[in-house]
């Protein structure tokens, strides 16, 4: 009996170091990430915002281009190069993401609830969602780091 314990001590020690082994640096989403495979893909640059994480457009193939679908007025004159994109996210150890943030989406002007995990260590999803946080309806896209 002493010796299945001690087995079952042993592999619960195991268990817990090889889950620490594959848990999230909270600061691994830091950096530049393209927005798409594509060759002209824009560029976010994820940074520390206080105690949070923000991200902001660091390159566009036109860096002329201006904020034209936001509905205020004002922020229509603005250009989107060096604009905050993503922010005020939360890194979550339980679940190794980074959660209630929101993101703003130039193509149509709107700001969305959104969270961000790491597919793998170059590879971050970044999923807009509309509604409850229980519903989870909204695009999950995937930006890849600049390297």
């Amino acid at each position: 009996m002493k010796k299945l314990l001690a087995l079952l001590f042993i592999v619960a020690g195991l268990f817990l170091y090889a889950s620490n082994l594959y848990a999230v640096d909270k600061d691994a989403a830091l950096g530049k990430w393209y927005t798409s495979k594509e060759k002209d893909a824009a560029q976010i640059t994820i940074y520390n915002c206080g105690d949070k994480y923000c991200g902001k457009i660091s390159w566009t193939k036109d860096p002329e281009s201006l904020d034209d679908e936001n509905p205020d007025a004002e922020k229509k004159k603005r250009k989107l190069l060096g604009m905050d994109m993503v922010f005020d996210f939360v890194f979550d150890p339980d679940d190794d993401r980074w959660e209630d943030g929101f993101i703003y989406n130039p193509n149509d002007g709107k700001t969305y609830d959104c969270r961000m995990w790491l597919e793998e260590n170059d590879v971050l999803q970044v999923k807009g969602t509309v509604g409850p946080k229980w519903l989870s309806i909204g695009k999950t896209t995937t930006w890849y780091r600049v390297k």
